[in-house]
């Protein structure tokens, strides 16, 4: 993850990619509304899920996050000796911080399919999500200054494609991340 190379840059070590679960969303498809012309219609619905980095939430919907990396709910999730979650910037600002997250999402698409097609090979839709970070603890005080996050208020700039493709075996996610630290 790169910023403006005149400021600083994010690392994010090993051990914090290590330590993401493989995540699977569950969707289903909702018939709808035979339209003209001979088309199916369906609404593919991944349902709105959360997830939670270095945090145990009861009720990831209403509950804030802490501020304190001593409160009991804070755990060690990349298991470095630090509680949250421990990413480094190189620049200005220079040190490393600790976090916690939640993010939630929910995917939808509308697709049609004539009555002959036998198969889909492309599903694009718009993804509902939301996302908050909380720093628990930082090398430099600087570090600890809240920063406006850039969120698009655009719906169409949250956005999904799947495409069918032929003979291709997805590596698992780990090999597929490209270390950033030694």
């Amino acid at each position: 993850m790169s910023n403006t190379l005149a400021y600083n840059q994010t690392i994010i070590p090993d051990l914090f990619i290590e330590s993401l679960p493989m995540k699977t969303g569950k969707g289903h498809l909702i018939k709808l509304e035979d339209s003209e012309n001979g088309q199916l219609r369906f609404e593919v619905v991944v349902d709105y899920w959360h997830d939670l980095r270095s945090i145990s939430l009861d009720d990831p919907y209403q509950d804030p996050l802490p501020s304190d990396s001593s409160d009991p709910i804070v755990f060690d999730q990349d298991q470095d000796g630090v509680p949250g979650l421990t990413a480094n910037l190189i620049g200005f600002p220079d040190g490393s911080l600790s976090l916690i997250q939640k993010s939630s999402d929910e995917w939808r698409a509308q697709l049609s399919l004539d009555e002959e097609e036998a198969s889909i090979n492309e599903i694009k839709g718009s993804i509902n999500w939301q996302e908050e970070q909380q720093i628990i603890e930082a090398s430099n005080e600087v570090l600890l200054i809240e920063v406006r996050r850039w969120e698009p208020e655009e719906p169409e700039l949250h956005y999904f494609e799947m495409k069918r493709i032929s003979d291709f075996n997805c590596p698992p996610r780990r090999e597929a991340a490209l270390p950033q630290s030694n």
